[in-house]
């Protein structure tokens, strides 16, 4: 591949195959304007050991083959677009904050060839919700995980219905939203939906802190399930857990949670888990240990059980 160039002005698109090795590259709006990089159809863009910045209020978008190895990349509220193949491993995300609709936010994922590797998403500044919450939108079905969050970093998976017998494994992710509660945000959050196929969503092997809600599972339909677990979520500001939210949307699949601990629930006003069911829904608890000056577990309609698991006030 030809090597990349270490500037650009102006709308930088690539349509054949470029590279770059240990550089870095600036991105600046043209006399014209523009500023954007774009992967585009039967192009490909790698980035080994390189720190790319872009300019404010611009775009990354992938829609061919995007490789990011051992780099940076960065700038001022930017939007990150994965519409093709895209392999990002061993790298850091910073300031994807761009907000342009709700559905189309920070990080969007819209291909599910999509490899993510040990990658870290920072935010840096004070929050101003939504414009610098940094998202990680996820529209399509697919595994996320192998990553690290920093505050006012989330994950949003918004797939739409699925009618196929799925499997989504959300995993090994560790989430770290500091004191300030002003920072924080809610790390996990399986939107709104109500799917026809058969679902599973396995969640587990999360390492949660400082966290407004820790995660929320609102897909709600009979054939939707959940299996949760080893999971350690700390500093709840609202909510370590929130199964079902709204009533209109109540769980009416199931969902089994076990070897989990929710730890330093932060107030009078905090809840371990909060479970909202309809219909049919089961719900069982095994073997989860809370501790702090809120509420243990919330049921509304579920047909529950809970063994082996330990409520502590701490007052």
């Amino acid at each position: 591949p030809a090597a990349a160039a270490a500037s650009h002005d102006g709308d930088w698109v690539i349509t054949g195959d470029e590279a770059c090795l240990d550089e870095t590259l600036t991105v600046n709006p043209g006399p014209a304007g523009g500023g954007n990089v774009t992967v585009a159809p039967g192009g490909s863009l790698t980035l080994d050991g390189c720190h790319l910045l872009l300019p404010a209020n611009h775009i990354l978008a992938n829609e061919g083959l995007l490789t990011v190895r051992n780099s940076t990349l960065d700038g001022p509220e930017w939007l990150f677009h994965l519409n093709g193949t895209t392999v990002v491993e061993d790298s850091t995300v910073v300031n994807a904050t761009y907000y342009a609709a709700y559905n189309f936010t920070g990080t969007v994922i819209d291909d599910p060839d999509t490899t993510i590797h040990n990658v870290t998403w920072e935010r840096t500044g004070a929050r101003n919700y939504p414009s610098t919450i940094s998202t990680i939108l996820i529209h399509v079905p697919m595994d996320f995980g192998d990553v690290t969050l920093h505050a006012g970093s989330a994950v949003l998976y918004r797939t739409g219905p699925i009618a196929t017998g799925t499997t989504i494994d959300i995993s090994n992710i560790t989430y770290d939203g500091g004191s300030a509660f002003v920072n924080s945000s809610t790390p996990i959050t399986v939107d709104y939906v109500d799917h026809p196929g058969q679902v599973l969503y396995h969640v587990h092997d999360l390492a949660l802190s400082g966290v407004w809600d820790g995660v929320d599972l609102r897909a709600w339909s009979a054939t939707t399930s959940y299996e949760v677990h080893d999971i350690a979520i700390s500093g709840v500001i609202l909510r370590g857990f929130d199964v079902g939210g709204y009533s209109l949307y109540a769980l009416q699949g199931s969902a089994h949670i076990h070897d989990v601990t929710v730890d330093s629930l932060n107030s009078s006003y905090s809840t371990a888990f909060s479970v909202r069911c309809a219909g049919p829904a089961a719900v069982s608890f095994d073997r989860v240990a809370v501790a702090g000056r809120g509420g243990g577990l919330t049921l509304n309609g579920c047909d529950a059980s809970v063994t082996g698991s330990a409520f502590t006030d701490t007052g």
